[in-house]
């Protein structure tokens, strides 16, 4: 029988305990309701070979792109202060050189 939802495959993400990224292998040998097994073991029909591949960090990429975003603006901020403060000094110095002359 082919199962038209997807299966649940959590447990593979290593964010949540899981190997992680990869190949995977489910070997299976069925037990008919009478107890009869395979008589063989056969690598066509009893294996699944899938490669899982986990969904995309959204959430990490969002927070480094947004810490990013706002170091940039703090460091241009403390640019602009740091370069206005200088200029103060400067006038306050010509200022003082006038008042002394």
């Amino acid at each position: 029988t082919t199962s038209t939802r997807g299966c649940d495959v959590s447990w593979l993400d290593n964010k949540k305990g899981g190997p992680g990224k990869g190949m995977y292998a489910l070997y299976v040998r069925s037990i008919d309701p009478s107890g009869n097994k395979d008589f063989r073991f056969s690598t066509d029909t009893n294996v699944h070979v899938w490669l899982y591949v986990p969904p995309i960090p959204w959430g990490e990429i969002s927070i480094y792109t947004t810490l990013f975003i706002l170091f940039s603006i703090a460091v241009n901020f403390e640019y602009r202060r740091r370069k206005r403060k200088a200029a103060l000094e400067r006038y306050a110095i010509r200022k003082m050189r006038r008042k002394f002359k």
